[in-house]
């Protein structure tokens, strides 16, 4: 079975063999002459809620972007759900719902629009789409602006909606990055 075609029965979303969600083992990150992160070594646990506090410039957001598979580290492991991001990034993006420091959102489109196109994105069943969407735009309080453009939305409402969108396809696992931004 190839990663991308994981259903809620397969072992990611069942997976009893180990109470750790996160696993990072010495990990290294350097861009040219700057090391980003030096022998990082944490484990977060499945339910945990964890944060990652730091000065700017501390890796942070290096860290989060390896656990994600947006970076290749250096040297080191990163297993997330009991898989190695390197090895199995498509099975982790499956389970993994984020909501980067920039939201990312389509301001020219409406709510509505923003969390279709990721359900088409993230593989949500048809039958399904439109009530998770429902969901999730009352579960942040932006129903009723379902029809609205992004960019009429203040700061604080982008971060909602960019929320909701990193919850519609159910993951395991949600990461926000500076989750205080635009509040």
């Amino acid at each position: 079975m190839k990663d991308t075609e994981l259903t809620r029965s397969d072992s990611i979303y069942n997976n009893s063999n180990s109470d750790i969600a996160i696993e990072i083992s010495n990990l290294t990150k350097r861009f040219e002459n700057v090391t980003a992160l030096d022998n990082l070594s944490l484990a977060v646990k499945y339910g945990e809620i964890f944060g990652l506090l730091g000065p700017n410039g501390s890796g942070k957001t290096t860290t989060i972007n390896i656990v994600s598979g947006l970076s290749k580290p250096t040297s080191g492991q990163v297993k997330v759900l009991g898989y190695d991001i390197t090895e199995n990034t498509h099975a982790v993006h499956a389970v993994l719902g984020a909501v980067p420091q920039e939201t990312a959102l389509y301001e020219e489109l409406t709510a509505w629009t923003n969390m279709t196109i990721h359900a088409d994105l993230y593989g949500v069943r048809r039958s399904e789409r439109e009530q998770r969407i429902i969901d999730m735009l009352n579960l942040v309080q932006l129903y009723e602006r379902r029809d609205n453009r992004v960019s009429t939305f203040s700061g604080g409402m982008k971060r909602r909606l960019a929320l909701a969108r990193a919850l519609l396809h159910d993951p395991k696992l949600l990461y926000l990055d500076e989750p205080t931004l635009g509040g």
